[in-house]
């Protein structure tokens, strides 16, 4: 079962999983992001970018309360 970190690390007994915003994860060094059975910045799952991407700092704040909680859901649904 792939586990949060917030840096990468690697083991023979997991795959890390990192959130790098409120829709794209990174797991053993590639971003995947999330799209439900959507297609790539016209449907599925999108939230506000983070860091240099942000065209605000309301939307950089968004977007660290949307990567905390897709942290918060995948751990909810993953680790009990």
């Amino acid at each position: 079962m792939p586990r949060w970190t917030s840096h990468t690390q690697r083991s023979r007994s997991h795959r890390t999983l990192t959130a790098v915003d409120g829709d794209t994860v990174k797991r053993d060094g590639q971003n995947m992001r999330l799209l439900r059975e959507g297609v790539p910045f016209v449907s599925g799952i999108d939230t506000p970018e983070i860091g240099s991407h942000a065209k605000c700092i309301k939307e950089r704040k968004l977007a660290l309360i949307a990567k905390g909680r897709l942290k918060e859901l995948w751990l909810k649904r993953h680790c009990g």
